[in-house]
């Protein structure tokens, strides 16, 4: 679908829960769960979360984080930023612009490897559907769609365009 820039077949994909690799957050989530959620995506039974009194440690590969959470909704972006900061540099959990807007956000997660293949196939696809959220301010709290990247409005605005026919 992102080779073949089939936007339709993304959102459904996503929306009708679809894909094995792509999940969704709602800004009510409990942090742990997300890492599960992506643990599934990935098929990575080594990783995990664990609460340690009000602090969340995200393990995997041997090595552990503390994602610094604020105990409020700004911590969904916080957790996939910090799940990001430990799957590095083998895996990668991306924003879909495509749910912006939302209160249940949508991502995907995928190897470093499968993400350079789409993107070698085709780069501008995965440039205006795929973000990473540590590019990007908090995607609960401060995102708007001005704050995007102008391939990924234009992408948004389209489905915009389609949903209204």
């Amino acid at each position: 679908m992102v080779i073949d820039r089939d936007e339709v077949g993304l959102e459904r994909a996503y929306f009708d829960s679809q894909c094995p690799h792509f999940f969704a957050v709602d800004w009510r989530e409990d942090d742990a769960d997300i890492v599960a959620y992506c643990r599934k995506a990935l098929e990575l039974e080594s990783l995990t979360a664990e609460w340690r009194d009000e602090d969340l440690f995200i393990v995997f590969g041997g090595r552990e984080v503390r994602a610094p959470l604020q105990m409020d909704v700004a911590d969904r972006h916080i957790t996939i930023c910090a799940l990001n900061d430990v799957l590095s540099p083998n895996y990668e959990v991306r924003f879909l612009v495509f749910s912006q807007g939302s209160d249940t956000l949508g991502f995907a997660a995928l190897s470093m490897a499968d993400w350079r293949e789409l993107e070698k196939a085709n780069a501008a696809a995965v440039e205006e559907n795929f973000i990473d959220p540590r590019k990007l301010p908090n995607l609960m709290t401060e995102l708007t769609e001005e704050k995007l990247p102008a391939n990924a409005r234009a992408r948004i605005k389209r489905m915009v365009e389609r949903n209204k026919m």
